[in-house]
């Protein structure tokens, strides 16, 4: 229900946006990798077409689980080609991807609307930008990769105004 009084609400104020679409990880339990797949392009392709009806478009979101995969992620875009899928890529969910950050970008930077950007230490999850070891490198990848923007900061810490770290 509150997924559709969203909807309802974009549509009445006849914004044209695109919704961020992550799945939890709980989504994806107990299954193969081929119906993981299937899951996740059944609902996508469902969204998307709730989303078109209103002229928005759909950007996958990595954030934890097989979903947040972002190679798992191309598989789904790769499914509905007839969609125009983007994908929203954020550092604070992509610390399993530090180590092949190389061979992951070229895949995914051709699908890029948005990249969000966090401090990257391995180990820690949240962590202020420019204080990690790794995000100057990472964004340095994307950038030789063809990505140009835009870049985000999101403000990913509870009970504390992001504005004083």
């Amino acid at each position: 229900p509150s997924n559709e009084k969203m909807f309802d609400i974009v549509k009445e104020l006849n914004l044209k946006t695109t919704f961020w679409v992550g799945l939890s990880e709980s989504y994806f339990k107990k299954t193969t990798n081929q119906e993981s797949i299937e899951l996740a392009t059944n609902l996508i392709k469902s969204v998307t077409d709730k989303a078109n009806s209103i002229n928005c478009n759909v950007a996958l979101y990595n954030h934890k689980g097989w979903f947040g995969n972002p190679l798992n992620q191309l598989d789904v875009i790769n499914a509905l080609p007839e969609y125009d899928l983007s994908m929203v890529y954020n550092f604070h969910h992509g610390h399993q991807d530090i180590d092949n950050f190389k061979t992951i970008a070229p895949k995914i930077v051709p699908y890029l609307s948005a990249v969000n950007l966090n401090g990257m230490k391995i180990g820690e999850k949240i962590y202020p930008l420019g204080k990690g070891d790794y995000e100057k490198e990472m964004i340095t990848i994307l950038k030789e990769n063809g990505y140009n923007g835009p870049w985000g900061i999101l403000g990913h810490v509870e009970n504390t105004d992001v504005k004083i770290i």
